[in-house]
């Protein structure tokens, strides 16, 4: 899909600094799947955002009452955060 994490995290900020005057620091907060979305750019993009907020982000790894990850959400899991 489009690729939204390039968006935010460079072309976005290179308009705003073009319009504007602007501070060297960003920061970058979001709800619920922004929320994740934020966290998730921030740490794609350390040199940019100095600060990232998560409000009640969608960042529960384990199901309701569920102990354990299964197999392929510990994969995805590792995928969309950059485990290894």
């Amino acid at each position: 899909g489009y690729p939204y994490g390039k968006a935010i995290g460079e072309e976005l900020p290179a308009l705003v600094e073009g319009w504007f005057k602007t501070a060297p620091d960003w920061a970058i907060s979001g709800l619920s799947m922004g929320g994740y979305g934020a966290l998730r750019t921030a740490w794609a993009y350390p040199e940019r955002f100095k600060s990232a907020v998560s409000h009640s982000g969608a960042l529960i790894r384990f199901g309701y009452g569920i102990a354990e990850a299964r197999k392929d959400e510990d994969h995805e899991w590792k995928r969309i955060f950059g485990l290894n």
